[in-house]
């Protein structure tokens, strides 16, 4: 069994609210009618994280893609074999199998199929800084990073997919895709963000944050996207 993450980019011809109704629609069902796909979920950049925008950050998959395939298949490329459904709505995407280290696991036993989880999903992608090498990248951000990160801010769901390699072709070269579940007030402010209530108590965390993230990330090579998260299967 393995992970897979697909990054979506619309076709020019089709307005955002039609991509969101397709993908959740007539290709969502036609990918959970595949019994190679043990799980699925849609993010998609929509209205509903528009306010969350401005935390958009942009320089490895550009330009920024418009929606993600997040699913488990028993075996990654089984994703593949529905090309023709996906681009048939996108003007590309690019896909790449992942190992994932589930730090915060989210109970979606709750959610129904094609329900919006709460908040926001906000995706990360990496590259490995030239000044680590990749063991010493991983231990600071698996062993030392993740308490930090947990800590410090409102994350109710925390996945860690470091990517073992790209399915197509073409993908710009990603090695690591992060997964961190919002609530709600994380989209419209850096306090719920942080999850705090004063100014002061922010720029604290986010000083802490900021820190840690240094010792593995290099700020320029990260793509950070607020997404909607839909579960299909």
């Amino acid at each position: 069994m393995e992970k897979v993450i697909v990054p979506l980019w619309k076709r020019e011809d089709i307005s955002p609210e039609a991509f969101s109704q397709g993908l959740l629609g007539e290709f969502a069902d036609t990918l959970s009618a595949d019994s190679s796909v043990l799980s699925l979920k849609i993010c998609i950049v929509d209205e509903h994280v528009a306010p969350a925008a401005s935390y958009r950050m942009e320089s490895i998959l550009t330009p920024a893609w418009d929606a993600a395939l997040i699913a488990w298949c028993h075996a990654g490329d089984d994703i593949l074999s529905h090309r023709d459904s996906i681009e048939k709505r996108c003007d590309h995407f690019h896909a790449y199998i992942v190992t994932e280290s589930d730090r915060l696991p989210v109970d979606y036993s709750g959610v129904k199929r094609g329900q919006k989880t709460d908040g926001m999903n906000e995706i990360v992608a990496l590259q490995k800084p030239e000044w680590l090498a990749r063991d010493e990248w991983i231990r600071i951000w698996h062993e030392s990073h993740t308490q930090i990160a947990i800590d410090t801010q409102s994350t109710f769901g925390y996945r860690q997919n470091i990517v073992a390699r790209a399915l197509t072709p073409e993908a710009p070269g990603v090695d690591a895709f992060i997964e961190e579940n919002f609530p709600e007030k994380a989209i419209h402010s850096r306090l719920g963000f942080y999850d705090v209530d004063t100014e002061e108590e922010k720029q604290q965390r986010e000083q802490v944050m900021i820190e840690s993230c240094a010792r593995f990330i290099d700020f320029e090579k990260i793509d950070c996207t607020p997404t909607s998260e839909y579960v299909i299967a």
